[in-house]
């Protein structure tokens, strides 16, 4: 990726506001603003905290170990350009996305099973404890699952991790909808970042075709799977 290239100047934009490493964020920011009955009587407490957990973990934390990886020569650009140099980054990353999901998972109560906040029937169990969506569990679950997957695809072809972002937030965006019975506009608007991440991953020459299918393919369809499939 080369910013002063002025041809590429709009895709790298692109690239860099819908990096991957942010896509956990914005969903999160989604729920938080546009799904809100999701959460548990304490909704200020529990917000606030998944999104520290968010940004901490998801975000902050791997930009940072990419940042040291670079200065201590184990990698030779934060651009990660083959795929040898983003085993170390996505095996981090893997290891954040664990522990952001098992967060997730364990701050979940015990008898909230379904995707909306029942306070009645957990009011009692709930008086002192932070409560999370289930859709945010599969959520983390999925961001686990497909960081896991992608660093096996790793080890044989250069799979876009931009692309992935692209179908994760649009499996996303689908799965929040058939659950919440919301806007379905967000669909769209997903679906189209999608298309612009493949489109400036393709124009920078950063990947061939076949790099960013099976990107956008394991994020949309680990997602998917998460949000119907999963326990």
């Amino acid at each position: 990726m080369n910013l002063k290239n002025p041809k590429h100047l709009h895709w790298n934009i692109i690239n860099i506001l819908f990096h991957p490493v942010f896509i956990p964020l914005y969903c999160v920011i989604f729920l938080i603003f546009h799904q809100p009955q999701l959460f548990a009587n304490n909704t200020k407490v529990a917000k606030d905290s998944l999104i520290i957990n968010t940004t901490i973990t998801m975000v902050l934390l791997p930009l940072f170990a990419v940042f040291l990886l670079r200065q201590l020569k184990f990698v030779d650009s934060i651009i990660l350009h083959n795929r040898k140099e983003r085993i170390a980054p996505i095996f981090i990353y893997t290891i954040f996305a664990f522990f952001f999901w098992a967060f997730i998972l364990l701050k979940n109560p015990a008898n909230q099973t379904s995707f909306t906040y029942n306070y009645d029937s957990s009011k009692d169990f709930l008086k002192n404890f932070i409560g999370y969506p289930k859709l945010a569990i599969r959520m983390g679950l999925a961001f686990f699952l497909t960081s896991s997957i992608a660093l096996v695809a790793n080890a044989f072809f250069k799979i876009s991790l931009h692309t992935i972002g692209g179908g994760l937030l649009l499996g996303f965006m689908i799965a929040q909808a058939f659950h919440t019975n919301t806007n379905y506009s967000y669909i769209l608007m997903a679906a189209i970042v999608a298309g612009l991440l493949f489109l400036a991953r393709k124009n920078t020459g950063t990947h061939i075709q076949q790099e960013l299918i099976a990107g956008f393919a394991l994020g949309l369809n680990v997602m998917l799977a998460c949000m119907f499939i999963a326990f």
